[in-house]
């Protein structure tokens, strides 16, 4: 038997009993041990959630998420908390959390790009590692439609062919320099020198959505179902109006449901991302690590996990009591409550370390592509 100290608020001490080789009695003791503990960690306790920025999308499926959290831990909690470190990248965040106590009583959901930093050794905190933190899942897993559209009374498209046959580039507006994931494509694009610019300044989606409203820039990133009718619902009201405005040209990740594209007055098909960078010339091993580079993007969105040195009974009673809660019908009406049903997609702890394994898989050129489309 060991004793692992420190695992309540209280600071009692909870034995966890441990053997590689127990009868079957022991054995179903030592899980009615594990159990009881358990219920005494989290009964009566507070819960602590790190967020990053109030009022952002990750905020507000935290905060959805915590007034049901409870119903799954093992063990009634008295509270959930969750508090914000705002600012610089989430970088604040991220300190916050690697000061926290390993006790099972304090989590965080974090951006991918702290995961993906990290894996490439481009992270600001030189010691931050998430392989060995204690992760949870993260309820949108499964990547979304990326839908890219051009303002027809800015630019008269016609075809990407001419496009890059005319030399021209075309702005995009973004918030920050990488774009962010809704503009990957744009991003990939630019790189390999082609018809597209990532232009930045703008604080957010709503000043994006006035500039190309405007006609300052010409191609919208945020193009798809959930994005158009969260903001400019008024502007879809018959396809004739909405084509008006918005021309799809492209798409990555997940295609647009057919029926979204008919709300926007189109038809046929909208050519993928793989379509242009052909006509661009990228290389396999160049698009090998675009693939790469969503399927890691995606799968560690908003990932939520414990601290480094968390106990592995309380870090499995996290897992499980997430992945109960994710499936549950409160759960999804909740999501449905805040308009974020479409990204639902949760994903296990395994699943996400199985990620991992695919970015040891990647060669030195895949992982410089990688890393450039992620610089800030």
């Amino acid at each position: 038997m060991s004793v692992l100290s420190g695992l309540s608020q209280r600071r009692r001490h909870l034995g966890w009993l441990i053997g590689a080789a127990v009868t079957p009695f022991f054995a179903f003791n030592a899980l009615a041990q594990t159990q009881a503990e358990l219920q005494k960690l989290f009964t009566g306790s507070t819960i602590t959630i790190i967020g990053s920025n109030a009022g952002s999308g990750a905020d507000i499926m935290i905060r959805a998420s915590a007034e049901i959290l409870g119903d799954f831990l093992p063990g009634k909690p008295a509270r959930i908390v969750v508090q914000n470190v705002p600012g610089g990248g989430g970088i604040p965040q991220v300190r916050r959390f690697m000061q926290a106590k390993p006790d099972g009583l304090t989590i965080t959901v974090l951006h991918s790009r702290h995961t993906v930093d990290a894996l490439f050794g481009t992270h600001d905190i030189k010691e931050w590692d998430p392989r060995k933190t204690g992760i949870i899942g993260t309820p949108t897993g499964g990547g979304q439609s990326r839908l890219l559209c051009v303002n027809p009374q800015t630019y008269n498209w016609t075809s990407w062919k001419d496009l890059i046959d005319s030399k021209k580039q075309l702005n995009v507006g973004a918030s920050e320099p990488s774009g962010g994931a809704a503009a990957m494509a744009v991003r990939f694009i630019e790189m390999n020198k082609g018809p597209m610019k990532i232009i930045t300044g703008y604080s957010g989606n709503n000043e994006i959505f006035a500039a190309y409203l405007r006609g300052e820039v010409p191609i919208l990133q945020h193009c798809p179902e959930r994005s158009l009718k969260k903001e400019y619902a008024d502007l879809l009201k018959t396809p004739e109006e909405a084509h008006k405005k918005f021309v799809p040209i492209l798409w990555w990740d997940v295609e647009s449901d057919p029926e979204w594209l008919k709300t926007l007055g189109y038809s046929g098909k909208v050519p993928h991302v793989n379509e242009v960078l052909d006509m661009m010339g990228a290389g396999e091993e160049q698009k090998k690590a675009f693939r790469a580079a969503l399927e890691i993007r995606s799968i560690f969105s908003r990932t939520w996990t414990l601290p480094a040195g968390t106990p592995e009974p309380v870090v499995k009673a996290w897992q499980d009591a997430f992945m109960k809660m994710t499936a549950s019908p409160q759960y999804k009406a909740l999501m449905v409550k805040i308009g974020f049903e479409d990204e639902h997609a949760p994903r296990s702890a395994q699943e996400m370390r199985d990620a991992f394994k695919l970015f040891d898989s990647l060669s030195p050129e895949s992982i410089a592509v990688i890393k450039q489309l992620g610089n800030d």
